[in-house]
């Protein structure tokens, strides 16, 4: 499935399910699913690389703001 499409189904069906609720138990753990896998992708390696660019990103506003490291 297209990444975008993925993502904006993902986002719509999670607020309709924060909203709305659903009666169906199974489509709750699917859109809670869905949602975990867009924002806590478990590949340790994302994990890893999201941290040391936030790091990167943090240094370099402190650095421009004469803030030591």
């Amino acid at each position: 499935m297209d990444d975008l499409i993925f993502c904006t189904r993902t986002m719509i069906n999670e607020n309709r399910l924060y909203f709305q609720g659903a009666r169906k138990k199974e489509v709750r753990e699917e859109v809670n699913r869905d949602f975990a896998r867009l924002f806590y992708p478990s590949r340790e390696e994302w994990r890893k690389q999201v941290i040391d660019k936030g790091r990167e990103g943090l240094e370099a506003v402190l650095r421009s703001e004469n803030i030591q490291v």
